[in-house]
This record gives structure tokens, sequence and C-alpha cells, in this order.
């Protein structure tokens, strides 16, 4: 009975939180194991965050997680002109 009660109360941004967490903590673990996915990962998280960030109208966080996200696209495409180059394209 509790559990339905606490299933009941759970809203689209508390999805949209774990969802981030998730996403950036497995995505900064991939990362740390120089894995590519690692980034897609964490540029999804970011970008989650940063709606999420939008939408509470938390705008340092808002500045924070676009640097991230930048960041994110930055790291992508390095990691992926390297990966061409040694034929090691792991998506």
């Amino acid at each position: 009975m509790q559990l339905v009660r606490i299933l009941t109360h759970i809203t689209l941004m508390d999805v949209i939180a774990t969802t981030a967490m998730l996403c950036s903590i497995v995505g900064n673990i991939y990362v740390n194991l120089k894995k590519t996915k690692g980034m897609y990962l964490w540029f999804f998280g970011s970008l989650l965050w940063l709606g999420f960030a939008m939408y509470y109208h938390i705008w340092t966080q808002v500045l924070m997680y676009v640097v991230y996200t930048v960041c994110n696209i930055h790291g992508i495409w390095h990691w992926r002109k390297d990966h061409l180059k040694t034929n090691e394209i792991s998506l």
C-alpha cells in the first residue's frame, strides 16, 4: 500500500531527474574507462539537467550545464576524430 502511494506521487520531473542522474553517473564511469558511449550518455544527462534547471529557474546551474554540454560536444568530436584515425569506433 505504501509503495502504491509513493508511485502515484512520482512526477515527470522525478523521472527526468532520475534519468539525468543515471546518465551522468554511468556516462562519467564510461568516460573514465575511455569509452566513447560515455560521452553520449553524459551529453544526454547534461541536456536533461539543463532542461531541469531551466524549468526550476536555477540560472547558475543552467550556465554550468551549458558549459558541460559544450564540453561534451567537444569531447565527442575529439574522441570520434581520434577513433576514426585508428579505426576503433566504439559507440
